[in-house]
């Protein structure tokens, strides 16, 4: 699959089935997706990516140390694997790779639809 840049998303669940599903209800979706943008910039030293590969994974897997499956309480271990890699990264993570998430939500966000209230 691929995001709305045309870019391959990870392979798992799909970073972006996960995504849609989850934005509006988990705060740290734009956070999640400006740090795959992060890892998809190619001034991203090797280490950072892999720590946010293995983040973004751990995100994408319901099955983990509180399964997503709970509903929002499931998401507490997602948030603390991705607010720690984001913390490690510091400065790595730039305005723009939140400017590129934000675009990505924006599309990816459901349309009204037509005589829709609202």
């Amino acid at each position: 699959m691929t995001d709305p840049q045309g870019v391959d998303a990870p392979n798992s669940e799909t970073l972006w089935d996960k995504l849609r599903r989850t934005v509006g209800r988990v705060p740290m979706v734009p956070d999640a997706l400006a740090a795959y943008y992060c890892m998809r910039d190619r001034a991203t030293p090797a280490w950072a990516k892999t720590s946010i590969g293995s983040a973004l994974t751990y995100f994408v897997t319901p099955w983990d140390a509180i399964p997503d499956l709970v509903g929002p309480p499931g998401y507490a271990d997602d948030a603390a694997v991705l607010a720690a890699v984001i913390a490690t990264l510091g400065t790595l993570l730039k305005p723009a790779h939140y400017e590129r998430a934000r675009q990505a939500l924006r599309l990816a966000s459901p349309r009204p639809t037509a005589g829709a209230r609202a």
